[in-house]
């Protein structure tokens, strides 16, 4: 994987509460099992032949909704950072096979794109993501505090 993509998944991980890994982590690979399955893979072969950054934004904020339509429980701040995963997934297969050159530009126009269309279909307005991140803040556990698990914060 090429070192943007590389750097953008690792930024995306560091901000996310530690025990949210494991479950961006299995979404991201239910993601990549609908993309690489039989069934869907005529989408994703005309998805992964896109060369303009928003179509392909757009594309894998399909797929995100897919995803999430899946797993309905699932809070915005693990589908986002998810989304972000696929996106680099994607991104990384596109450019192994040469239709792209991901940059920094490109992968930017690209996440724009996505978010504003994962921002629509999921009814995110400011004030919403304000209240996620204040809760995500006040939910996480001093370090003297054990962390409970995913079910017991609430995360599904």
């Amino acid at each position: 994987m090429n070192r943007v993509l590389e750097q953008a998944k690792s930024d995306i991980l560091k901000e996310v509460v530690p025990h949210l890994v494991q479950l961006i982590n299995d979404l991201t690979d239910t993601g990549k099992s609908i993309m690489y399955d039989e069934t869907t893979r005529h989408m994703t072969t005309k998805a992964l032949r896109q060369t303009d950054p928003a179509k392909i934004g757009e594309s894998f904020a399909g797929l995100t909704l897919i995803v999430h339509g899946q797993n309905p429980g699932v809070p915005m701040n693990v589908i986002l950072p998810t989304a972000m995963m696929l996106l680099c997934e994607g991104l990384n297969s596109m450019e192994e096979a040469g239709v792209v050159k991901v940059d920094k530009p490109f992968l930017a126009a690209a996440t724009k794109s996505m978010y504003k269309v994962l921002m629509e279909e999921l009814q995110a307005t400011p004030d919403k993501l304000q209240g996620m991140v204040d809760k995500e803040k006040s939910a996480q556990p001093s370090p003297a505090t054990p962390q409970p698990g995913i079910l017991a914060q609430g995360a599904m």
